[in-house]
């Protein structure tokens, strides 16, 4: 995301200057989770309900069980939380800035200079993905905090390793999972029943009780299965299929290709590498599912043939004509396209079969 946000950039200012245009969009609530939500989040409830309409196509679906599970963040943060604290926050009857400057002494973390402004310092910058949680927060004077701009603090501290150490014993578990599962949970009990199928919402406790009922191990396969009202469950000790998704591709037909030379300035030096733009070669594209026959002998030169055999797997397609394929085994490469039939169209997703 950072590279392509960088070629926006360079387009806009080298060619023709243009403003931004995201101050100046207004995103739209999806349909069908009923919320805006960042593409990152969207996605697994996405691909959820994608594959409940795909299911009932073949299978008709009696009934949708989900797990309203929630992350206690207090507890993981402060394992040895309890009582009355679980109704006070980390600033409370404090003011951010008070309460900084009291956790590091009224003095600059990074200088220890004392009686000079000081200012509240985002230990992980904004630009680089930092959060305003109080965690990510430390203070520090004017001059230091103009020294870190935006640097990482593992840079800005490289010759201060026992700050380095301080500091991240002040820096606390990032929440963003739990924020994430919060904000797509609703939403997606939304989509199922935009969807029209019958919905049951279970806990975690219930989950556990199912499994130890049943003798069922715990992975997350048969913990989806644990869920909500369960009568009985048989046969479950086989092959789980698992379905991920990876995509159809990208747009970007250009990158950037590190060339292993510096220019004067003692900066390494990059070309452009270019991708073909047309994705299909000889009828077949990347992640299509292939079988390939390879005869032991080329007839045109008698010669024997490295990857003679059968292979069944994923392919990667070139513009020469030769193919890579992923296998259950390994990857084989350099195989011609003339050897190759095709089992089922690339949709998007990867099949793997666990026991």
């Amino acid at each position: 995301m950072t590279q392509r946000a960088m070629y926006r950039r360079a387009k806009r200012y080298r060619l023709r200057y243009r403003p931004c245009r995201f101050d100046n969009r207004k995103r739209k609530a999806d349909k069908r989770l009923g919320r805006v939500l960042q593409p990152s989040v969207k996605s697994p409830p996405d691909n959820t309900l994608n594959w409940l309409i795909r299911l009932n196509k073949w299978v008709p679906i009696t009934r949708v069980w989900v797990e309203t599970a929630k992350f206690d963040t207090q507890k993981m943060q402060n394992p040895e939380i309890s009582g009355i604290e679980y109704q006070r926050g980390t600033l409370w009857q404090y003011e951010t800035k008070q309460y900084l400057l009291e956790k590091f002494g009224y003095a600059c973390f990074y200088c220890g200079v004392q009686d000079v402004p000081l200012e509240v310092e985002h230990v992980i910058p904004k630009s680089r993905g930092g959060s305003d949680r109080v965690s990510n927060l430390t203070i520090a004077c004017v001059p230091c905090n103009q020294a870190k701009d935006n640097m990482p603090v593992e840079q800005f501290l490289a010759r201060q390793p026992e700050k380095l150490a301080e500091l991240g014993r002040q820096l606390k578990t990032p929440l963003r999972d739990a924020a994430a599962l919060g904000s797509y949970l609703n939403g997606l009990l939304h989509g199922i029943e935009l969807l029209g199928f019958p919905l049951g919402t279970g806990t975690g406790a219930r989950t556990k009780h199912n499994r130890d009922q049943h003798g069922v191990p715990k992975t997350h396969a048969l913990d989806a299965l644990c869920v909500g009202e369960l009568g009985g469950i048989t046969g479950w000790p086989k092959a789980t299929l698992d379905i991920r998704a990876t995509g159809r591709g990208q747009y970007q037909r250009t990158k950037n290709q590190r060339t292993g030379k510096k220019n004067p300035n003692g900066r390494p030096v990059y070309r452009s590498r270019h991708y073909p733009r047309t994705k299909q070669v000889h009828g077949f594209q990347t992640g299509d599912m292939v079988r390939a026959v390879v005869p032991a002998i080329n007839p045109r030169g008698n010669m024997p043939y490295k990857t003679a055999g059968t292979h069944i797997g994923k392919v990667a397609v070139r513009s020469s004509g030769s193919f890579n394929i992923t296998t259950a085994t390994g990857l084989v490469t350099g195989v011609s396209h003339r050897f190759c039939r095709i089992i089922s169209r690339a949709d998007g997703y990867a099949y793997h079969t666990k026991n």
